[in-house]
């Protein structure tokens, strides 16, 4: 309401002062103006953006996790490559963590319907045969809110454009192939103390320093 009711004040009269005193106060000088806010993103065709949903918003956790059931960390991880499974396994045993691993997708989904919780966060590797991980994580995020389910993604592709993709399919996270495992083990304390805030019935056991050297990669 700047800049059209000062045009409206300075050219129409009686009117213009009218609609000044009866609108909000402007903006300070120097500050930043309405319009300002209403640019486009500077990236992508601005129709083509759909508007984001809060993730809770209206919405339930349709299924528990394995915390709430069984007072331990589930980490779930789903990567077409069994080394892959037995690195991040290495990385999470001091903390005591439940590991769950597997081999694409489909067979991950499946899991989750038929036993009828959630693991209480996700590893998704992106390039897998069947569904990728960005198709994985799409119907993870139509299926159940964003809170309760943590989703990072681990890829090796790493172009703006690749995190991009992820992070419209629903992912938290997105971790470059290769990566330094320490970070890695941060990254999946941090959103499990995340979680906690979110749904407060998350409460991870207290963080074990992972039996790894500083800077180690895997790749």
């Amino acid at each position: 309401v700047g800049e059209g009711d000062a045009g409206g004040a300075a050219e129409g009269g009686a009117e213009g002062a009218s609609a000044k005193a009866t609108g909000p106060a402007p903006a300070s000088a120097g500050g930043p103006s309405a319009a300002s806010f209403d640019e486009p993103l500077p990236f992508g065709d601005e129709a083509e953006q759909p508007p984001l949903e809060p993730p809770l918003a209206g919405r339930a956790c349709e299924a528990p996790t394995h915390f709430m059931l069984h007072q331990t960390v589930e980490v779930m991880s789903v990567d077409d490559t069994p080394t892959n499974h037995l690195v991040v396994e290495r990385i999470l045993r001091k903390a005591r963590y439940k590991f769950t691993a597997c081999l694409d997708g489909a067979s991950a989904l499946r899991l989750l319907e038929e036993r009828g919780y959630l693991p209480d966060i996700v590893l998704l590797d992106v390039m897998m045969p069947g569904m990728s991980g960005h198709e994985v994580c799409a119907e993870l995020r139509r299926r159940y809110p964003a809170a309760p389910l943590p989703v990072i993604m681990l890829s090796a592709k790493t172009t703006n454009e690749d995190l991009l993709e992820g992070f419209k399919s629903g992912c938290l996270d997105y971790v470059c192939k290769p990566f330094d495992r320490q970070l890695l083990y941060a990254r999946i304390q941090a959103h499990l103390r995340h979680a906690k805030v979110q749904g407060g019935s998350l409460r991870a056991p207290p963080a074990a320093a992972p039996s790894v050297r500083m800077g180690a990669t895997v790749r």
